[in-house]
């Protein structure tokens, strides 16, 4: 039942009914201490980890990052000034050599010192986590070797950790989920956000709604309606026919929009 609904969500052939259907099956708004909160802003992922922080009574530990060269505090995939708490649920940004944790693993901070983060993970295993170093690489012509070739110009050293009581749904892709509260905030504006958010969750009984959800908040890129229908080109031609789109800069950015909702099809199947 709940993956016939994910599949129309999927498709864009959901209805009213299918929303209906999926309120009735889920937990309501009712987040659970174990839920992680899925939005679609930064902005309100960053609002929620700080008021729940904030809540913890346990000393707070301060990690400052390390930069070297060219590196743009944008592009850093944590905070450059970076506050822990034990009891914090925190997120790992890294993939391990060994194979302890991956990109995206779930755990809470069970320990603090001074360059190092103990964390437990959902299986009851923690591990120390050191700091580690991203690159920012530049690809440059090497005029001796007549090749282009990769050039770290500048570096990024910080525990690969964020905070993690709420993660953006673009941030959740790849990954699944026992316990999901999805809030919407004013609505979705990418295609495929509302089916990414779903089916991160495991099951419906572990998935829960700051709002209820509304049809609306499903987007779908026509072009990627049709594909995914399986449509014959003549049938797509046809319809570009009957609404043409503007030749330029504008043509690009739909067909960039359709390229995008394919690859949170492909990465979240």
């Amino acid at each position: 039942e709940f993956i016939g609904i994910l599949n129309a969500v999927r498709t864009g052939d959901h209805k009213a009914t299918h929303i209906d259907q999926l309120h009735t099956l889920t937990n309501g708004n009712v987040a659970t201490e174990k839920s992680i909160h899925l939005v679609t802003t930064n902005q309100m992922a960053q609002s929620i980890n700080k008021t729940q922080l904030d809540l913890l009574t346990t000393d707070p530990a301060t990690y400052t990052a390390q930069t070297e060269g060219i590196f743009s505090e944008k592009a850093a995939p944590t905070d450059v000034v970076l506050t822990l708490k034990e009891g914090a649920k925190v997120m790992l940004l890294n993939n391990d050599r060994e194979g302890r944790w991956v990109n995206g693993d779930v755990g809470t901070i069970i320990g603090l010192d001074k360059s190092t983060a103990r964390v437990k993970f959902d299986d009851g295993t923690f591990d120390d986590i050191e700091p580690h170093v991203w690159e920012n690489i530049q690809f440059q012509y090497d005029e001796e070797s007549h090749k282009i070739e990769p050039v770290v110009i500048g570096r990024f050293v910080q525990l690969p950790i964020k905070l993690a009581w709420a993660v953006t749904i673009h941030k959740s892709q790849g990954k699944t989920y026992d316990n999901v509260h999805i809030d919407f905030g004013s609505g979705t504006f990418a295609p495929g956000q509302a089916y990414v958010a779903l089916s991160r969750a495991t099951s419906p009984a572990g998935l829960s709604f700051e709002a209820p959800m509304l049809l609306d908040d499903v987007l779908i890129d026509e072009h990627v309606k049709v594909f995914m229908q399986g449509k014959t080109q003549k049938q797509m031609s046809h319809k570009r026919s009957e609404a043409p789109i503007k030749q330029g800069k504008q043509s690009l950015n739909v067909t960039q929009s359709s390229l995008n909702q394919l690859k949170f099809f492909v990465q979240n199947p």
